[in-house]
């Protein structure tokens, strides 16, 4: 072969030429993106402006706004009441006309409307009866008529026996309302940790009866070593891993991702609550799709606050055995009145301090929390998130507006994030609680979008799905930021 000075030239100088084109468009796209964002800056605070929000104007900004993570989800709670009427529906059940609660019986042939057990259809055929399923079902409509927490927490048992009859059909409806509402990430409590429930170890009196560190540790050590000899209960384990791991992976995609925390329910009686964390730190360290652990129930009931320093000690043994999980604990969802005084000190710092966790979840009652300032400090230092819930928060706590602890973290350099918690209980939507952050609190655009960032960054992806997402996250709001000077 004849080597060819004059096209080799043409090739260097070809090259040398787009060496030079490269940098310049970068930068024209980079000027282009700078543009834009203060465009939207500037669409964004003409409309915080006014001492009357545009809250229309308002909610179409936010519709149209890349959103992140909604990292403080419960599936469970999140499927609107309707769903699961189509799912009793499905499966032939009846709903019992006086306490609303599902009968797994088939109903077969045709049906008397005046029996006590009747059909979805007939119960949507009923205006007055359906009307009031919703109501028991959800938050909806609601009276006072009982105690707003007790409201809250009595609707899961309602649509319990229906909750996982469509696992499949329900994360698909999460994942179309997500990418509806430009969600790009789900971190649910998807399903509870298993235990061996009669089997359990009995040592809940040897354990209530100690404070002794060490007594709680030998006494764990001894069940520790039980479960992790049990073949039938690591089996269950790896069931639960196994079956998420299928529901999950035909879920997730390029577009939008799901993951699941492992968790236990915090009123449950010692042992069995031992060995639910057991299952969900185990679980938490098999697979991909179950990247943390979590705790919850209502932290006001008997149980919840007599075990709560207890369980933050199981929590810190578990840690010490895998150290490798990652924790976000409900805590402080408590308010004045709820309990006494007293039991408002410490359920923040203990989640922190004992338990070792990463992110916590409400932390309504922090001003109640003995030297709150230095624990803002220490949240601040260790960057623990705190996971936000205005419509819930209302409801349960009825802390709002300049009551809520979130103007304290956000004063503080406390890292926060929206969240949804049970939106289809509350009848809501991750769109309605950034609309309800704006309106309420009108941060800068600047700090809306670090907050939605940080859905993102606090969540408990591995570093390299993080920067996936924040990649994502970033096309997102160039394209929305774009769409919005085109506004101006």
């Amino acid at each position: 072969m004849t080597f060819n000075m004059g096209l080799f030239k043409r090739l260097i100088c070809l090259m040398v030429l787009m060496a030079l084109i490269v940098p310049l468009t970068h930068g024209a796209e980079q000027s282009e993106i700078k543009t834009n964002y203060r465009a939207t800056e500037k669409y964004y605070q003409s409309m915080m402006s006014p001492s009357s929000l545009p809250i229309a104007q308002l909610q179409q900004f936010i519709h149209y706004l890349p959103k992140g993570g909604d990292i403080h989800h419960h599936y469970v709670g999140a499927l609107y009441a309707e769903t699961y009427l189509d799912w009793v529906e499905k499966k032939g059940y009846c709903i019992h006309r006086t306490n609303f609660q599902i009968e797994t019986q088939v109903v077969k042939g045709s049906e008397d409307a005046t029996q006590e057990c009747i059909s979805a259809s007939l119960v949507r055929a009923d205006t007055l009866f359906y009307t009031r399923l919703l109501q028991h079902w959800s938050d909806k409509d609601f009276d006072n008529a009982q105690p707003a927490d007790l409201q809250f927490f009595s609707t899961f048992a309602y649509f319990f026996p229906i909750a996982y009859a469509f696992n499949q059909e329900g994360l698909q409806i999460l994942k179309s309302r997500a990418q509806d509402e430009n969600l790009q990430y789900i971190e649910t409590t998807f399903q509870i940790a298993p235990s061996r429930g009669s089997k359990a170890s009995n040592y809940k009196n040897h354990l209530l009866g100690s404070q002794e560190d060490l007594r709680i540790n030998e006494a764990l050590e001894s069940s520790f070593q039980e479960l992790q000899q049990d073949q039938d209960f690591q089996q269950a384990i790896r069931d639960y891993v196994e079956s998420i791991d299928i529901l999950f992976s035909q879920i997730n995609d390029s577009a939008f991702t799901i993951k699941a925390q492992a968790y236990a329910l915090r009123n449950e009686e010692p042992n069995a609550f031992f060995e639910r964390l057991y299952a969900a730190f185990v679980a938490s360290q098999k697979s991909s799709n179950i990247v943390g652990v979590n705790i919850v129930g209502p932290e006001n009931e008997f149980v919840s606050m007599r075990d709560y320093a207890l369980q933050m000690k199981m929590a810190r043994f578990l840690k010490q055995k895998f150290p490798k999980a990652r924790l976000s604990f409900h805590a402080g969802e408590l308010a004045l009145g709820m309990v006494p005084p007293e039991d408002l000190r410490n359920h923040i710092t203990q989640a922190v301090r004992i338990a070792g966790v990463e992110r916590i979840g409400h932390g309504l009652d922090i001003v109640y929390e003995r030297n709150f300032n230095e624990l803002m400090q220490e949240m601040k230092q260790k960057k623990i998130a705190v996971e936000i819930n205005l419509t819930s928060n209302e409801f349960i706590a009825k802390i709002a507006g300049q009551s809520h602890p979130i103007i304290l973290y956000a004063k503080n350099g406390v890292p926060i994030v929206i969240s949804s918690d049970d939106e289809g209980v509350s009848r809501g939507s991750i769109s309605q609680e950034y609309l309800l952050y704006l309106s309420r609190y009108k941060p800068s655009y600047s700090t809306l979008k670090k907050t939605i960032y940080n859905s993102i960054s606090y969540s408990f992806l591995s570093e390299q799905e993080k920067a996936t997402q924040i990649q994502l996250l970033d096309d997102k709001f160039a394209r929305f930021e774009k769409q919005i000077a085109l506004l101006q």
